[in-house]
């Protein structure tokens, strides 16, 4: 579409997105919003640009999770956490949602020379962590493991730290 006529070839795509909230949001077209905007958006953003992608030598997509996923549980049929919602719940399920279609994606071209990669950059202080500490985000136990973690990210250089894995 535009994007193919603007740009004729297109080498590497990095999704790198994620939405925290407190509280439920539905976007426009009644998904929840975590959810659509961590692994909805991206998951349609390659699919309509996986042709620009799949048409050069080295094209790469590369998804950036979160360890968090492994920790994710996630309703097969929605998408979704199972339970009342959660801020940081909706956030793992949407990041395992993410984790899941990138493995299928690289299953999928495993035959071609499209690279799939999943990156977790780990924590950094990005200034999302404090978001995800607000009330409604986070069980207590989670809030008192986050707290600990949130210490580590603060170290000198992290961020630069984090963004190795994409950059590689």
């Amino acid at each position: 579409g535009v994007v193919s006529q603007q740009f004729p070839q297109l080498d590497t795509l990095i999704n790198n997105v994620a939405g925290l909230y407190p509280t439920k949001q539905e976007t426009v077209d009644g998904l929840e919003q975590t959810l659509a905007v961590t692994h909805l958006g991206p998951f349609l953003l390659t699919r309509l640009l996986l042709p620009l992608l799949q048409s050069q030598p080295a094209g790469r997509v590369i998804n950036v999770s979160s360890g968090t996923f492994l920790s994710a549980q996630l309703d097969p049929e929605t998408l979704q956490a199972p339970g009342p919602y959660q801020g940081f719940k909706a956030y793992t399920s949407a990041k395992r949602a993410m984790v899941l279609t990138t493995l299928e994606l690289a299953r999928r071209t495993k035959e071609q020379p499209l690279l799939v990669i999943l990156a977790d950059p780990g924590g950094a202080n990005t200034g999302s962590f404090s978001a995800s500490m607000q009330p409604g985000m986070m069980d207590l136990r989670t809030r008192a493991f986050a707290s600990v973690f949130g210490l580590l990210m603060k170290l000198p250089g992290n961020i630069q730290r984090a963004a190795r894995s994409s950059v590689y």
